[in-house]
């Protein structure tokens, strides 16, 4: 028996050696970026525009403030601690030394994210004589080494997905209904049976001085009606200002009742004259309450609430507000089998997991049909089956026609190693803005990768800044 327990030890630390010896993050020598000795005896990340040079085997174990211009000196090693998610925000990433996230035998399981950041006049962010700005370069005898987790990345449909429609999942659809021809300003309520059926639709004119007792004493009395179990959703159109000296507090405190949530704290009572709010709930159930609210901002055109969702039964209840140039209100009432399409295709995708991005191509003539979607929870699902978390708006295809493989395609768009630019919502200053209305000043990388994903990399127009060289 002793002999036995010795060999187990002995095959135990002989793994533990391995392992040790392939994962980059669990080697001798590495000096954590968390500890003041790592810096001299003061950690303090230099300003203004000052480098950080890495002469020494240093372990990225926190993320660290913004940094302008990062040098791994020739001597110096940057390897990614595998014990979290890390975000490295830099200018410039200059590689003369080595810099590590994970290996080929010890791939890196949590979440690496290399952000370049800098605008295009910015002049804490100087420009590389060599590189330019806002990159990644290695220098001859730098080593990049980036090693994600291996995850199928693209697969073919092994049967046609539909477009939602009313004859495959959709109960209720407020753009489709008469309903939709309201045109009041102000608070818009739908109110759904359990079913998914209408239960009562009205809307309340919430902004104007010579209505709003009879409305809000209206909207009172709709609230004491709803059934116990109801689904309640409520949405702002065009405006929710104030009547100057009027008190909304009962249609506050109604609504809270109804949401079954504490007196006080619903967001309603932070809408601003002109935001976007919505909210969804089941009457006397709290657990379902979701509210959101878009804040009015003078530089967009529209404002959104983003479109809320809760799942009762099997029906996903929707709500959506817009303020602006786009303005709306909408409710939708679906099938979650629907909602939630299960796909199924050709091969095991059981490393494609809930929150990965991937992309379903176009099987039509028109390539604006590739739609992206988020994959979904799905315990039901075989190794070749996934849920995305949206119906489709085009027909995929996935069969053999007459022994031709017509099957679409779908690819994943999702690594766990990231490198990305930061941009800005709108173009500015010489960035080609008479022909692009977005920012066209990415980050680009000098190196070989295996297993990562970019994002926002390149320059408009601009000569040597391609994503990659």
């Amino acid at each position: 028996m002793g002999l036995a327990v010795i060999c187990m030890l002995l095959s135990s630390f002989s793994l533990f050696l391995l392992v040790k010896s392939q994962c980059p993050h669990l080697q001798d020598g590495l000096m954590r970026w968390s500890n003041e000795s790592t810096w001299g005896g003061i950690f303090k990340v230099p300003r203004s525009g000052k480098t950080i040079v890495i002469s020494q085997p240093v372990l990225l174990d926190v993320s660290p403030p913004p940094i302008p211009s990062l040098h791994i000196a020739p001597t110096g090693k940057l390897v990614w601690d595998d014990s979290g998610d890390y975000e490295l925000k830099v200018g410039s990433l200059k590689v003369e030394g080595e810099l590590h996230i994970g290996s080929h035998e010890c791939q890196f399981q949590n979440k690496a994210v290399i952000t370049l950041i800098g605008k295009s006049n910015d002049q804490l962010y100087l420009e590389d004589e060599d590189f330019g700005r806002k990159f990644i370069a290695v220098t001859s005898g730098g080593i990049l080494e980036l090693h994600g987790k291996d995850k199928l990345s693209w697969t073919k449909l092994n049967r046609t997905v539909t477009q939602l429609t009313f004859d495959n999942g959709i109960l209720y659809d407020h753009q489709y209904t008469e309903n939709s021809a309201r045109r009041s300003v102000g608070l818009y309520v739908m109110v759904w049976n359990p079913n998914g059926t209408l239960f009562a639709f009205d809307a309340f004119r919430t902004t104007e001085s010579k209505s709003i007792e009879r409305e809000t004493n209206r909207y009172l009395e709709l609230l004491q009606d709803i059934p116990e179990g109801s689904i309640v959703g409520m949405a702002v159109r065009r405006s929710f200002a104030r009547v100057p000296d009027f008190d909304y507090g009962p249609m506050l405190s109604a609504t809270e009742q109804l949401a079954a949530i504490a007196s006080g704290t619903s967001k309603m009572r932070d809408v601003g004259e002109n935001d976007a709010y919505a909210l969804i709930a089941v009457k006397g159930a709290n657990e379902y309450t979701l509210e959101s609210i878009g804040k009015a901002d003078e530089t967009k055109p529209s404002v959104d609430s983003g479109w809320i969702f809760r799942v009762v039964g099997d029906i996903k209840f929707s709500v959506r507000s817009v303020i602006g140039e786009d303005e709306q209100v909408d409710f939708t009432a679906v099938d979650s089998d629907a909602a939630f399409p299960k796909v199924t295709v050709i091969d095991d995708v059981t490393s494609w997991k809930a929150g990965d991005t991937v992309v379903f191509a176009s099987t039509d003539y028109d390539m604006n049909q590739a739609e992206e979607r988020i994959v979904y929870p799905c315990p039901d699902c075989e190794s070749n089956e996934f849920r995305v978390n949206d119906p489709f708006n085009f027909v995929h295809f996935g069969e053999m026609t007459g022994g031709i493989d017509e099957r679409g395609e779908i690819a994943l768009l999702t690594r766990n190693i990231v490198i990305r630019g930061q941009t800005e919502d709108s173009c500015y200053g010489n960035n080609l803005c008479d022909f692009f209305d977005y920012d066209t000043f990415g980050g680009h990388l000098i190196v070989g990768k295996e297993r990562s994903e970019e994002r926002r990399v390149g320059k408009e127009c601009r000569s040597r800044w391609s994503p990659y060289h």
